[in-house]
């Protein structure tokens, strides 16, 4: 890439819509974001317009993605990279440990994106406009826009998924319950590798995340960050609602293979994360729960994951 056209690039906020980026100049290449994080340097988040996906990866440590459902309601959208994480407890460590948290092992991943919070009433309430769903009359609660959406059913995520879809021209689906843990846990590297919670070692407080009634209703999302989000960035992964993932309930050790991941498969589906009702012992990043997939309650939320974004840069 010449220097002048690199500059050019570093003036400009890659703009996608349906899929595609918004010219930036004559001629078209495809890039992967892992070569717009190399050739790229600095982004400009006054340049994203409505009805656009926004990827401002240019210098930043941990580059993001706002896709916009609708004029004004964006969501955005953290990186995690690829490879190992530790997964499950180590009753060594934590002598609470439940026995479906266990034996504790390494699983792998390929890159994927994952939302920085769960989705809000507002971002819940531009589906069911959209579409006329019904499904949730529960869920669209007045004054908690910038809340998370709950009163939702797995089945409810998985349309909202879908419609999600379109809107955005990437495929928007649940996260699995590994890729959910390794977004709160990080990467098998580093002291953090088998971290109990979302921050480290250190015990929940209120200051970190919304649990065991201490406000007795679901707060903002992103209230408790920066001190309570995951190496990744991920907000209110502790507490707040507890968040559906696709996988279904079954043993340790992980393995997507299995059938766990088959979304057509009845049983319980795993719920992670704990909820502004939970007790400490639910907010560790190993903790599981589960809900039949036609459960809708207060404390019942979910986030989205996307395992690619796929960018055409104009030259």
């Amino acid at each position: 890439m010449s220097k002048t056209r690199q500059r050019r690039l570093n003036r400009r906020a890659l703009l996608l819509g349906s899929g595609r980026v918004a010219a930036l100049g004559a001629g078209a290449a495809a890039l992967t974001t892992a070569a717009l994080r190399g050739a790229l340097t600095r982004a400009e988040p006054n340049e994203a317009a409505a009805g656009k996906v926004y990827l401002p990866l240019l210098g930043v440590p941990n580059p993001v993605a706002l896709l916009t459902l609708a004029p004004g309601i964006t969501m955005q959208m953290q990186p995690v990279g690829a490879g190992e994480f530790v997964m499950g407890s180590d009753r060594a460590k934590d002598p609470q440990a439940d026995s479906d948290e266990l034996p504790q092992h390494r699983v792998t991943l390929p890159e994927y994106w994952i939302g920085k919070t769960e989705v809000t009433v507002a971002q819940f309430a531009v589906f069911v406009r959209a579409t006329g769903y019904a499904g949730a009359p529960d869920a669209l609660r007045s004054g908690k826009d910038n809340h998370p959406v709950n009163n939702v059913s797995w089945d409810d995520a998985q349309a909202f998924c879908r419609w999600a879809s379109g809107v955005v021209g990437q495929t928007m689906r649940l996260p699995s319950e590994a890729e959910w843990e390794k977004a709160a846990r990080g990467p098998a590297n580093g002291t953090g590798a088998d971290r109990r919670y979302l921050w480290g070692e250190a015990a929940p407080d209120p200051s970190r995340a919304n649990y065991g009634s201490n406000v007795g209703d679901t707060t903002v999302v992103g209230q408790y960050s920066p001190q309570g989000d995951s190496p990744y960035g991920c907000a209110d992964m502790a507490g707040n609602v507890w968040e559906w993932t696709n996988s279904l309930y079954r043993p340790y050790p992980y393995n997507a293979a299995d059938g766990r991941e088959n979304t057509s498969d009845s049983g319980g589906r795993v719920v992670r994360g704990g909820s502004f009702y939970s007790f400490e012992v639910n907010l560790p990043c190993a903790c599981r729960n589960r809900f039949n997939p036609s459960y809708r309650f207060v404390d019942s939320g979910f986030r989205l994951l996307a395992s690619s974004i796929s960018l055409t840069l104009a030259l």
